[in-house]
Order: structure tokens, then sequence, then C-alpha cells
């Protein structure tokens, strides 16, 4: 049985690199079908949480989830993509999962997005990351707020008042965080402009007491994250519906 959440939402006894995305979606959505859902098995036993932000889905498992009842209803809200902290019925590619293990003390010159930034700010990370967050606006207004209540955090690194890198915790939640949106515009690269980013990002999360930072890629990328201070720590899986 799967239960929409409509009150105050408290996670704090399901464990999942997931988490921080789901609170996320559940106090930042937009849309009457969007925000956070609870499967129950037939013993009234939380078996998963999943969420559903932009025709997206975010599903964590708790125990042995019934993963047939969640990808018909998956499917009758006209979901595109799924992303799982365990492999659902299906054909989902892995990433590997990775975990900041230590942290650079030295001083970063970057850049830090908070509540007294400036729409410009925005505007010139959104110009590196356009391809992959869409619409600016819905970009814009989500992330802002975000930053502004403290769920999310961003740095970037600017030459000659260009930006030409940016690395984003997109989620916070009980001390946990998810960056993503790494990147750096393709004639600077090879020069550690994504690694100050990174590294600065983890000392800013580190002095929000935030303990456990994630992030995932493909094996390749690898090598570039444990230069950065981060170890693999297992796998999370995509679906193209």
């Amino acid at each position: 049985m799967i239960k929409k959440v409509t009150d105050n939402i408290d996670l704090s006894g399901v464990s999942s690199p997931l988490l921080p995305l789901i609170y996320c979606d559940f106090h930042f959505n937009s849309g009457d079908a969007e925000g956070v859902y609870l499967q129950y098995n037939e013993v009234d036993e939380l078996t998963a949480v999943f969420s559903l932000k932009n025709g997206c889905v975010t599903f964590s498992k708790v125990r042995d989830a019934d993963f047939s009842e969640a990808l018909m209803f998956f499917s009758f809200l006209g979901v595109s993509d799924i992303l799982s902290d365990c492999p659902l019925n299906g054909d989902f590619k892995a990433f590997s999962l990775l975990e900041a293990t230590t942290r650079s003390e030295k001083t970063c010159d970057v850049g830090t997005l908070s509540e007294k930034s400036k729409l410009s700010e925005y505007q010139n990370i959104y110009k590196l990351l356009n391809e992959e967050v869409g619409n600016f606006s819905n970009w814009y207004g989500n992330f802002s707020r975000k930053i502004n209540s403290g769920n999310a955090l961003g740095v970037y690194k600017a030459i000659e008042n260009s930006v030409v890198s940016t690395a984003t915790a997109t989620a916070i939640y009980n001390k946990n965080a998810v960056i993503s949106g790494v990147f750096t515009n393709p004639l600077y690269r090879g020069k550690g402009y994504v690694t100050e980013c990174v590294k600065a990002l983890i000392n800013l999360l580190h002095k929000k007491n935030v303990k456990n930072i994630y992030l995932w890629c493909e094996d390749d990328k690898i090598p570039f994250y444990e230069k950065t201070g981060f170890n693999v720590k297992g796998k999370i899986y995509l679906r193209k519906v």
C-alpha cells in the first residue's frame, strides 16, 4: 500500500544516501502529485520511501519492498526517470556511489552562493549547467529557495569576472548532503579549478556539521574524486522509463 505524505516528514529512522533528495522533494515540490510517498506491507511495516519531482522518482528501500506495486504506481504517474539505492526490476544503469572521507584545510579562492547572492551569480552558474538543469526560472526558483533555507550550498570559480567552474550540494538534510552539478567550462579544464570548488564545498559542508557527503558518478570519474577525498561506498541505480 502506498500513501502520500501530507504532514511534516520525519525520515530520521531511514538510512539512505538519497534521503536529502527525498526530503527536499517534499519541502520544495511545486505540483499536486509531487512530494513524498511511503509504501507499507500487509502488516503495516514501512518498506520504502520515495519522492516525485518533475516527473522523476527517487526511491529508497527500507526493507523487502513490493517493487511491482511501486513500478505500476510510477507508470500511473507518468514517471520518466527512477533513481534508486537498490536495483529494482528492469533495466537500471549502475553508478558508483562515493562518500567524502577527508577534508582539505587549504583555503580556496572561490565564490559562495548564500541568501545574499545576486541573481547574476545564479545566471553565471546556469550558463555552465543549462543543459543539465533545464529551464532557468524553474532551476533558479527551486535552487535559490534551498540555498536561502540552508538545504543547499554552491560554490564557483571566477576568472576575469567569468564563472568557469562550479560545484553544488543540491540537497542537505539531517547531516547528510548530495553533491551534483560539478562542472568546468571545457576551455578551462586541467587547471585544477573544479578540484578547488569540490574541496571548498566539502569544507563548507563540514562547517555546517554535515557528516555524510555523497555523490555518484560513472566509473571513469572515480580517480578524480578519489584525489579530492572521496572513497567508493557502493552503487546507485538509474533507469530511464
